[in-house]
């Protein structure tokens, strides 16, 4: 909800730019609550590296947009980012559990959290054909479903931090994915962006 609205106002570089300062934030958290995840050197200019390839990728679109986007929208996309990390941070020090169980209980709560929400919008102004409705439950079965299972059992293998890294990877990858996929040519950014990403 906060990006979705946050949106409206802001450009998706800048948007992806804060999101993907979520590492940064578990990589923090981690160090400060699980003694087995205290930040080394190496796991800091990981970090580092990471969210600047980010920032590179998206290049000076992303930064331009922090002049022109208004201070609501940007306090929203800083929730956001801090409510992702927490997330994870949650699932880390959570007990042992099913994956499976884990992730119905993320999406209830989320569920739950957005029926409120969902009620204030009037049904007329929602036009929506079947391939709509197909797409919101591609995205809720396959990406948000099946994603946060692997997510979950990801955290409980290989730890927040690790696991949260991997988000550096979603600009690069849909960059290729829209130039493979939509001959949406990349940026001169691109290049670099990713190579520090990885």
């Amino acid at each position: 909800f906060l990006i979705t609205t946050a949106q409206q106002t802001v450009n998706s570089s800048l948007a992806a730019l804060y999101t993907a300062a979520s590492p940064v934030f578990v990589a923090i958290g981690a160090n400060l609550l699980f003694a087995e995840e205290k930040m080394t050197p190496q796991t800091g200019l990981g970090v580092a590296l990471g969210f600047i390839g980010v920032a590179v990728l998206f290049g000076p679109d992303a930064m331009a947009g922090l002049g022109s986007a208004s201070t609501l929208a940007q306090v929203f996309l800083l929730i956001a980012t801090l409510s992702f990390a927490a997330s994870t941070l949650i699932a880390r020090a959570a007990p042992p559990m099913e994956a499976i169980v884990f992730a119905t209980s993320y999406a209830s709560v989320s569920a739950l959290t957005s029926l409120p929400l969902a009620l204030t919008v009037d049904p007329e102004t929602v036009s929506a054909s079947w391939i709509n409705w197909v797409a919101v439950l591609g995205l809720g079965l396959g990406s948000s479903g099946l994603g946060q299972v692997v997510y979950m059992t990801l955290i409980a293998r290989a730890g927040a931090t690790f696991v949260s890294l991997s988000g550096y990877s979603v600009p690069g990858i849909s960059a290729l994915l829209g130039w493979i996929l939509l001959g949406q040519v990349p940026t001169v950014w691109f290049w670099p962006g990713a190579a520090l990403i990885v």
